[in-house]
């Protein structure tokens, strides 16, 4: 077969561009850094790549999750340390006015009612604009003796006393603390009670549209005091946190369940002091109400101080696969920078010496005419 000037020149034109291709490659290659930059220049190794950048992009998100999960911890753990004290403070207080230790009556119903107040407030603490304690309805004030007005149209009272009542009243205030409204009801449940306000004032007007406060205050058949505290409002189902594939941790932030009886115990404490006359026994078994709701506290503690052991171990977990995926795609990925230097170098010339060797073609008599 007779080798034809065009033939030749058709050879190098191909040769040339080929050259050119790989050329580009590996300046790209040495300009990236990275020895694969699209699919074609490794397809499988560019499959494993893509892979793994979606495991990273997992590990990432679950990694974010166990932050936060440790930072909601440490916010939950300093209220329930500073809630806890509160307790001991009035299980104190409870077992030794019931022992006989006769401080000023008046002086230890001030110290707790504080105590109410202040673990109330703990109750309803906000963390990154959403409550703490509201279950699944983070949005919602765990515990909040108040009641909507919306169109002359009131929402129901709710409030949860210790024990079956003879007598209720209740005090409606507006936002500027004035008193709106007095009801008194026959009766209440231990436990959860409904009373339904008409949204009328005391003058038989309906009131402002707004938020109302209100207070409860209850007395059995003889006349004393029943405990009351405000209803928990928040959600039952738990705080759950992705912490890898098909792995997650649930933690109990359900309001009613860690704060209610601690607030009932504080309550039915209070109330036992307030009662005339006074009852050393009866206070005496609100001691023990209280140490009971101590050690349930206690036992809350203890699940939280779990479940942040656990979300640690997951985060150095998590950190060491990260480590890994990350090493996996630099192997596969990352261009040794001297070869690659070396690549270019020698391309640029087999280049070089392709274009050179066209000219020389190009260069012949009556070749151009072939072209």
């Amino acid at each position: 077969m007779r080798v034809t000037q065009r033939m030749m020149v058709e050879n190098m034109k191909y040769w040339l561009a080929k050259r050119s291709e790989s050329l580009y490659r590996a300046e790209t290659v040495n300009g990236s850094g990275k020895k694969v930059n699209s699919p074609s220049d490794d397809p499988v190794s560019a499959q494993q790549i893509l892979r793994d950048r979606t495991t990273l992009s997992a590990y990432g998100q679950y990694q974010s999750n166990v932050s936060q999960a440790l930072n909601w911890i440490e916010a939950v753990n300093d209220v329930y340390e500073t809630a806890y004290d509160l307790l001991e403070q009035a299980q104190e207080i409870a077992t030794n006015q019931s022992a006989g230790d006769l401080e000023t009556r008046n002086e230890l119903i001030s110290t707790m009612t504080g105590i109410q107040d202040q673990v109330l407030d703990l109750a309803n603490t906000r963390y990154g604009g959403s409550y703490l304690f509201s279950g699944d309805q983070t949005p919602t004030r765990p515990f909040a003796s108040e009641t909507t007005v919306v169109g002359g149209t009131a929402e129901d009272i709710v409030f949860e006393l210790a024990e079956t009542a003879s007598l209720v009243e209740i005090q409606i205030f507006d936002q500027s603390r004035t008193l709106v409204r007095t009801m008194t009801v026959s009766g209440g449940v231990a436990g959860t009670n409904t009373v339904t306000w008409d949204g009328l004032d005391d003058g038989g007007l309906v009131v402002e549209d707004g938020v109302y406060q209100y207070t409860v205050s209850a007395s059995d058949s003889s006349g004393g005091p029943v405990a009351s505290c405000p209803t928990y409002r928040g959600g039952a189902a738990s705080k759950v946190i992705i912490i890898g594939e098909n792995s997650s941790i649930s933690i109990n932030n359900d309001g009613g369940d860690i704060f209610g009886p601690a607030l009932m115990a504080i309550s039915q404490a209070l109330s036992s002091l307030e009662a005339d006359p006074f009852d050393a026994a009866d206070l005496a078994e609100k001691a023990d109400i209280l140490s009971e709701a101590l050690s349930a506290f206690l036992m809350d503690m203890t699940d939280l101080a779990t479940a942040g052991a656990r979300l640690t171990r997951a985060e150095e977990r998590m950190a060491q696969l990260y480590d890994a995926a990350e090493t996996r795609i630099a192997d596969l990925e990352t261009a040794e920078a001297n070869a690659a230097a070396i690549e270019v170098q020698t391309l640029e010339t087999a280049y070089e010496v392709t274009l050179e060797t066209l000219s020389q073609i190009l260069s012949r008599p009556n070749l151009l005419s072939l072209l």
